[in-house]
């Protein structure tokens, strides 16, 4: 069946908040790396909005991401069904995970950040390296893709905040073998307590960030962070940089930039 660019082919609830969708999508799905994200939009009346591309296929033109519904925008995007055409999905942008061959990996993944880690722990294990991944979320039930990611990894850690939580965990797994890498992906907290563990114990360690993102090719501004005292646009120079150098807390501040407005157009928006 010939589909028109951006047509939505599959739709799947993973979790209470949590949704896979599948896109037709030649182009992208012909370029896209791990780590690598699209900015997509619904309609004329939305707002773009980055997913992690968690999985693809250039031969049958298709791209696979994952989304939690916590605003307006991805609760309007959990409403369409299979054959709803977006007006426009823009990608692959950022930069692809260096992938570096035979090698010990720990991927360490919190939430929706799991949808990227399969990709992640799928290009590393491809190039030959020991994959151990460690999947956290606030309760057993928000877990998902765990026989994907189990699928690329030679071992997979479970965390939940009511048991022992990622930094813990990623300890205990670490000092039984030290990983060469630390690809972490998840909440900005989580990921600033796993670049706390990690430096102590002198791992390199890339976070891949999400902070606030509007045009997505560096002309905004509105994803900048700091790295190592200098700033650096999200969308271009990332998403994924040396944790160690990540200036977290003045990232969690601009994240909560927009909460009042958002909350507001939640509640109107009803």
């Amino acid at each position: 069946m010939n589909y028109k660019v951006g047509t939505l082919l599959e739709k799947e609830r993973l979790t209470d908040k949590i949704f896979r969708m599948k896109l037709h999508h030649p182009q992208i799905a012909s370029k896209v790396r791990a780590g690598q994200f699209i900015l997509l939009l619904m309609d004329e009346r939305s707002e773009r909005v980055p997913f992690a591309v968690s999985d693809w296929s250039g031969e049958d033109g298709w791209i696979e991401f994952a989304f939690e519904v916590v605003g307006y925008s991805t609760r309007r995007l959990s409403e369409v069904e299979p054959g709803y055409g977006f007006l426009n999905v823009a990608g692959p942008l950022g930069n692809p995970v260096e992938v570096e061959g035979g090698i010990d990996v720990c991927v360490v993944a919190e939430g929706i950040g799991i949808s990227e880690a399969y990709a992640v722990a799928r290009a590393f294990r491809e190039a030959g390296c020991a994959v151990r991944s460690v999947l956290g979320a606030d309760r057993e039930s928000e877990l998902f893709y765990l026989d994907k990611v189990g699928s690329v990894s030679d071992e997979v850690f479970l965390c939940t905040k009511d048991g022992k939580w990622i930094p813990e965990r990623l300890r205990e797994v670490m000092e039984a073998k030290r990983p060469d890498l630390v690809y972490t992906v998840g909440k900005v907290e989580t990921m600033k307590a796993v670049s706390e563990l990690t430096k102590e114990l002198g791992v390199r360690t890339l976070a891949s960030l999400r902070p606030i993102m509007l045009c997505g090719i560096g002309i905004c501004g509105s994803c900048r962070v700091k790295v190592g005292g200098k700033i650096r646009l999200t969308c271009l120079d990332g998403p994924s940089f040396d944790a160690h150098q990540i200036d977290f807390d003045e990232l969690l501040a601009r994240m909560g930039m927009f909460r009042e407005e958002e909350r507001v157009v939640s509640e109107v928006m009803k």
